[in-house]
């Protein structure tokens, strides 16, 4: 042993992740997304609700809007899947829809989603960090306010995030084994995002070439090959059960994805980096930077520390590599949305607890530096330092601009599920005037099957004022509203982005009467 290199840090000191700190501040991250997921449901765009949980309410309660992904078959059902249970529960004790159900979905999603801390702290062990560097990277994640929105939302993109992350400490674990059964569950493993998100295949290309290349004979490769075969033939069976025919699903992206993507908007090739920039607190992003540059200027010293490197390289590899071909290939493709970069999300924390690590290291392996790091002025300084870098990155991200939607109608769709002025048998219509209709939570929101009407005002009918229920505009358009609505339209609510709620007492009335 080095005899300059101190105690704390030659030891892997990695081994009590369940201290009371770790399992408080676990604790902090899982009910800080709780609470987010059940305070408000804007801070996405509310389309990117009804991708997953209208089909799924579609299913269980009889009624749900469903976007165009599921009138032609482009996506496969297994993450509606995940939400049928808890709606079916949900519906045991009579709550059928509504906006209970909609929070309920997204609460037990952020309560999955919080587990990433732990598969971040798992990574970081496999890596060799030590407590002070691990703790400090999921401090940053329990915090930010990116990984604490999307945390909540029900997509594809947040489940491939789960599920990668998930696996990816197993299969590190794994790929150390010379077991054929050990190669089977990489290969199944490996392919588990795909079947969530089938652009996740990009992920699967580059840890395959990482796995090829650790393998240390043919037959580990043939079983991976196998484990792998296994998440397609389930991906065949679930398209042939739901859609009709075996990888329905994959040829519809494969045939139609570009061009889908390109009609939805381009993008340059550099346009993600000003969205993780956008959505980054700038404050975190210079800590990396900040971390950085001290090891680049003790590099000369860092002979330890470059071997303690060279045993974490196969971890680094399967780590890095793969993202980096998935966000390669994300770069390339002409559409681009923020939410397309969630599985990449965990790795910016691991990466912060790596360079944490490597400067703790880096400056204990210097006897010059260990010299000046013992004395009380460096300690009261770096401790100050530390505390005050920390409360600042923390504000950072709490501060940032909530991303609520100027389009979200959220509110007012509470206010009619209050009401309970739908008819049960669906022959109810909201009329939505200069809104697109697209996002709006659909159906499940209201808790009841509805017709929804999208159209300007000068395309508006004497029918469509006689027979529907209410409708949503904008405020600065209620003088004309009232003008050819005409006096059995009241105002109902008014939402903070400018919209308001108007309810037909008439059509209601006669609802009754027929029931």
């Amino acid at each position: 042993m080095n005899p300059n290199e101190p105690e704390n840090f030659s030891k892997s000191n990695i081994s009590n992740s369940t201290s009371p700190l770790f399992l408080i501040l676990f604790s902090v991250t899982v009910l800080l997304r709780i609470y987010v997921a059940l305070s408000r449901s804007d801070y996405i765009w509310p389309d990117e609700h009804f991708q997953t949980l209208e089909p799924a309410s579609k299913v269980v309660l009889g009624f749900g809007t469903l976007s165009w992904e599921w009138l032609t078959g482009y996506r496969p059902w297994i993450v509606p899947a995940l939400y049928m249970p808890l709606l079916g529960l949900l519906k045991l004790i009579g709550i059928s829809g509504g906006p209970t159900a909609i929070l309920l979905c997204r609460a037990f999603t952020a309560i999955f989603s919080s587990t990433v801390f732990l598969f971040i702290n798992r990574l970081l062990i496999q890596l060799g960090t030590g407590q002070i560097a691990r703790f400090g990277a999921l401090v940053a994640y329990s915090f930010s306010v990116s990984t604490t929105l999307w945390s909540c939302a029900p997509l594809a993109d947040n489940w491939a995030m789960i599920i990668l992350w998930a696996a990816l400490p197993e299969i590190i674990d794994r790929c150390k084994s010379c077991k054929n059964l050990d190669w089977f569950w990489i290969g199944l493993l490996v392919g588990l995002p795909v079947l969530i998100k089938l652009q996740m295949a990009f992920w699967t290309v580059g840890i395959i070439l990482i796995l090829i290349i650790l393998a240390s004979s043919w037959p580990q490769i043939l079983w991976a090959a196998l484990g792998g075969l296994m998440d397609l033939l389930i991906l065949g069976a679930i398209d042939t059960f739901t859609w009709g025919s075996p990888f329905h699903s994959l040829m519809e992206q494969i045939t139609k994805g570009r061009a889908i993507g390109i009609l939805n908007g381009r993008s340059p090739w550099w346009g993600y980096f000003s969205m993780v920039w956008e959505n980054k607190p700038p404050a975190i992003l210079l800590m990396l930077a900040g971390f950085t540059f001290p090891i680049i200027i003790l590099a000369p010293y860092r002979t330890r520390l470059i071997e303690s490197l060279r045993a974490s390289t196969s971890t680094l590899a399967l780590t890095v590599i793969p993202l980096l071909v998935f966000l390669g290939t994300m770069i390339s493709i002409e559409h681009k949305e923020l939410r397309f970069l969630l599985p990449l999300l965990p790795a910016f924390y691991i990466c912060l607890g790596f360079l944490i690590d490597n400067l703790i290291k880096t400056a204990s392996w210097n006897p010059k530096v260990l010299l000046l790091a013992r004395s009380l002025p460096f300690r009261v300084l770096s401790s100050m330092g530390m505390i005050s870098a920390g409360f600042c990155v923390v504000l950072a991200s709490m501060s940032t601009a909530l991303p609520f939607t100027s389009t979200n109608i959220t509110k007012l769709e509470r206010a009619i599920y209050s009401d309970h002025g739908l008819s049960p048998r669906g022959d109810s219509c909201i009329l939505l005037i200069n809104h697109n209709w697209t996002w709006t939570h659909g159906q499940l929101i209201l808790g009841a099957p509805v017709k929804i009407i999208d159209k300007n005002f000068n395309k508006i009918t004497q029918d469509n004022l006689r027979d529907c229920s209410y409708a949503i505009l904008l405020e600065r358009k209620e003088i004309i509203f009232k003008i050819r609505a005409g006096t059995t339209w009241k105002p109902m609510n008014v939402s903070s982005n400018g919209y308001v709620l108007y309810k037909n007492s008439v059509a209601k009335i006669v609802a009754s009467q027929e029931q």
